[in-house]
């Protein structure tokens, strides 16, 4: 291991990293139970997508600094993916007409970021269990339950206003 990943600045960074990490998996599952578009939820999802920019941010130079090339793309695949579910709640200041079908789009970004930010999570904490366990199994128990949130939320969010009486 290189003896520089002892040093005051790395392990700086780290703390950062981790206790961000914290908050991110916390403010995700606040997101994933509160009710959707409530005030709680919205709160939830910025402290997340905030999170996650502190997460993704300190990542990039900690797998730099220790050449992990594959942690490096987990990072940009992960910001990808909750920047994305964040920017298409941002659409929705757009007139009616000019926005996409979003709450799917939503719900499979954010979720996918979530599986993410636990697949991480997993994998270096839990180390006792087999790696496929560690690297497949938020996926395994996510992506059904993203399916049925999608589900279950599009026909809600995408019935027609009603007209003002």
């Amino acid at each position: 291991m290189d003896p520089s990943v002892g040093t005051p600045a790395f392990l700086a960074l780290l703390g950062v990293h981790v206790l961000a990490g914290l908050f991110a998996l916390g403010a995700g599952f606040g997101a994933i139970v509160t009710t959707k578009g409530g005030r709680r939820h919205n709160a939830a999802g910025r402290l997340y997508v905030l999170s996650m920019a502190v997460v993704v941010t300190t990542a990039v130079p900690l797998a730099v600094w220790v050449e992990n090339w594959f942690l490096l793309a987990i990072a940009a695949f992960s910001g990808y993916l909750v920047f994305g579910g964040y920017r298409v709640i941002r659409q929705l200041r757009r007139p009616p007409a000019e926005r996409p079908p979003w709450i799917g789009t939503h719900i499979a970004f954010m979720g996918g970021g979530y599986i993410a930010t636990v697949t991480a999570t997993v994998t270096v904490n839990l180390t006792m269990l087999p790696p496929l366990v560690r690297w497949l199994g938020p996926t395994a128990v996510g992506v059904p339950l993203i399916v049925y949130a999608t589900r279950s939320y599009v026909p809600r969010f995408s019935r027609p206003e009603r007209p003002a009486e």
